[in-house]
């Protein structure tokens, strides 16, 4: 039986287990647009592709869920400026533009994220009675593409921010740029030596290792949002293996990898609930003159 061509929002719930490491529930989200635009159909019944112009439309769907999901770390960054280098209202008016444009860009010069294969993982899903729950939550994919999106567009509005500033406002900007990403960076190690000492009651040099191991090992996509460290319980975020395991005893190393891991990437709101979007960051530029 067809899928009715209804705009509906689905979450897919279900467990994925795995001999060596017992993941928690997973939830894998997606949104099901009209059956023909998405392909659904063509995966379960070999139909042609959806017609260029509605791909387009569902792209320019998923770029306004994108900048949206981007808007808040630009807001952040920006409060940030406004808070450590004393800008003149002109330097932060020009800032605030950079930060607008940065969203188009990156809401819209992004590459898909597996969006085929989940789509074919869904209407698999479906065809064999998977049960679904209706839910307004963000895609998957759409999670995944603003996850690896985070470090490049933060990196490049400071770099550009700091391209605004003159000599004593760069010095203090940075100053406190070191500052905040060196504190992160040991709060977040603590918080999780903590937690791995508890469960593999560490000695102290293993837990020294293990905080160099993971802290060479700080950009590779795996760290969690600080303000999101006390929901893991007993759950683990991504750790690479490598910053572990080479510095446990063989028993601790069995405990390891029957530890539970979780990703929060896709609830990254970069720790902003508490930064209101004081530029007003929701739109793009109002267009001017023959714009219009």
């Amino acid at each position: 039986m067809r899928t009715s061509s209804t705009l509906l929002t689905l979450t897919l719930l279900f467990i994925v287990s795995d001999a060596m490491r017992a993941e928690p529930l997973v939830v894998v989200e997606a949104v099901l647009v009209e059956e023909e635009k998405l392909g659904l159909g063509d995966f379960m019944e070999g139909k042609p592709a959806a017609e260029q112009d509605d791909a387009d439309k569902i792209r320019e769907r998923q770029s306004t869920m994108i900048r949206q999901s981007l808007l808040p770390m630009a807001a952040f960054e920006l409060s940030f400026l406004k808070r450590t280098c004393d800008p003149s209202e002109e330097q932060l008016k020009k800032a605030e533009t950079i930060a607008r444009d940065q969203l188009d860009k990156y809401s819209t010069n992004w590459k898909e994220q597996g969006n085929k294969d989940e789509q074919r993982q869904i209407a698999f899903a479906i065809n064999n009675g998977a049960r679904i729950q209706a839910q307004a939550i963000q895609p998957a994919a759409i999670a995944k593409i603003v996850s690896n999106l985070y470090d490049p567009m933060t990196n490049s509005l400071r770099s550009e921010f700091e391209g605004l500033l003159d000599e004593s406002q760069q010095t203090a900007y940075q100053k406190e740029l070191k500052t905040r990403d060196e504190y992160e960076q040991k709060a977040i190690i603590d918080f999780l030596l903590v937690i791995l000492d508890d469960k593999l009651n560490l000695t102290e040099k293993q837990s020294e290792k293990i905080a160099d191991g993971m802290r060479a090992r700080w950009g590779e996509g795996w760290v969690p949002p600080l303000s999101l460290m006390a929901n893991f319980g007993e759950y683990f975020p991504p750790i690479p293996d490598a910053a572990i395991i080479p510095h446990l005893e063989t028993g601790q190393i069995d405990v390891w990898r029957s530890a539970r891991i979780v990703r929060f990437s896709s609830y990254n709101q970069h720790k902003n609930s508490f930064f209101p979007n004081e530029f007003d960051l929701d739109q793009p530029a109002p267009a001017t003159g023959s714009e219009k």
